[in-house]
């Protein structure tokens, strides 16, 4: 249930910058974070780095979106 979570959020984040939504980063953050815990908990450290660089990624994104308004 979890992972539906996470793919939901993603796509709501995507969809979001689609719109030019900063806020579609937001969710990207918190669905990545469910994938980083996910990565963790069952071992998959490929999976945790990925949404770890995709997160700091998000967060700068964010920032930089920010600027512009």
């Amino acid at each position: 249930m979890l992972q539906w979570i996470a793919a939901g959020l993603s796509i709501l984040g995507n969809t979001l910058n689609i719109w030019k939504s900063r806020w579609g980063f937001v969710f990207w953050i918190i669905g990545n974070g469910i994938w980083i815990y996910i990565g963790y908990t069952t071992r998959q450290w490929g999976l945790m780095f990925l949404f770890t660089v995709y997160t700091c990624m998000s967060i700068w994104g964010f920032i930089e979106w920010s600027k512009k308004k």
